[in-house]
């Protein structure tokens, strides 16, 4: 239950922002479809793919719960990049953006070994299916409640369209 609750936490915190880094990449920084595109759909499985054998030894080393933290600790970190580019410089925000794709994609590649280790690891031959399906029902109910809710922010946020808040120089 604890390893379910984790993964619809985990989903819910990715989908709540995650249309804001597509739509601020298109529409503050300028990127192309097809930059966005290749930066969020390649660059991240890409790097997350070179990695995962080294992953891999790590799960076998010290096991799913450490790895599960320090990937997920990882994931947290790989968006801290995108509220640091400033609009209007267009080769920084693509080596800022590529960096925390790659980043991002890494600690996910990590976070997908560890959970397919556990969901194998907490069950027993005869009853895996339902362990399987139910983490993942579990886990998408996670993602749609946080897009829901990310939606639901970002509405209650609307009037900041008209007069943005400047913080330093952000």
């Amino acid at each position: 239950r604890r390893y379910a609750l984790y993964c619809a936490a985990l989903y819910f915190g990715a989908t709540v922002g995650g249309n804001f880094f597509w739509t601020n990449s298109l529409r503050n920084l300028d990127f192309s479809p097809l930059g966005a595109n290749v930066l969020f759909m390649v660059l991240g499985p890409l790097s997350g793919m070179f990695l995962a054998k080294q992953w891999g030894h790590l799960l076998d080393r010290y096991g799913r719960r450490p790895v599960l933290i320090l990937a997920t600790t990882g994931v947290v970190f790989s968006t801290w990049g995108w509220f640091i580019i400033p609009p209007g410089s267009h080769v920084m925000a693509w080596i800022l953006g590529a960096a925390c794709c790659m980043w991002g994609g890494v600690t996910w590649g990590a976070i997908e070994l560890g959970q397919i280790n556990t969901n194998l690891g907490f069950t027993e031959s005869r009853g895996r299916s339902k362990f399987m399906a139910s983490a993942a029902v579990v886990s998408a109910v996670g993602g749609i409640l946080g897009g829901l809710a990310g939606g639901k922010i970002a509405q209650s946020f609307e009037y900041l369209q008209a007069s943005p808040w400047h913080v330093g120089p952000f």
